[in-house]
């Protein structure tokens, strides 16, 4: 469980130095395209506006500090790592310039073994 939980740290942890690196990178340029990929967190199920979805609020508190970004949604309700990694090719057609990952809790409500949802994580990640 530490093993995962310090793999999992480590995979967040590159996800935000590349993202950090891709804003210093495209600081002269606009605007910044990022990529939501995740499930029902990120689809904004159950929500009666999609405004209220994680996406379009982080789209808005960025664009309110002054951050030139548009957020691309690509959440599904219900989606595994599995399905994730599946449709990450046509995700990311719309050529994003950073990407978070919000996948995994279905995977853990489905009894998925934690070293498939591992591995598809890392997957996504080095095709990102």
């Amino acid at each position: 469980m530490l093993m995962q939980r310090l793999s999992v740290s480590g995979l967040f942890a590159t996800l935000c130095a590349l993202f950090l690196s891709v804003g210093a990178v495209r600081a002269a340029e606009t605007p910044v395209k990022i990529l939501a990929l995740g499930d029902s967190l990120t689809a904004g199920y159950g929500l009666d506006d999609l405004k209220d979805a994680f996406p379009a609020q982080l789209e808005r508190a960025l664009k309110a500090k002054g951050h030139d970004v548009t957020l691309l949604q690509g959440g599904i309700s219900g989606d595994t790592t599995t399905g994730g990694r599946a449709r990450l090719e046509w995700s990311l057609g719309g050529h994003p310039d950073a990407v978070i990952v919000e996948l995994g809790a279905n995977d853990a409500l489905r009894a998925v073994d934690p070293k498939l949802t591992e591995e598809n994580l890392f997957a996504i990640v080095k095709q990102i």
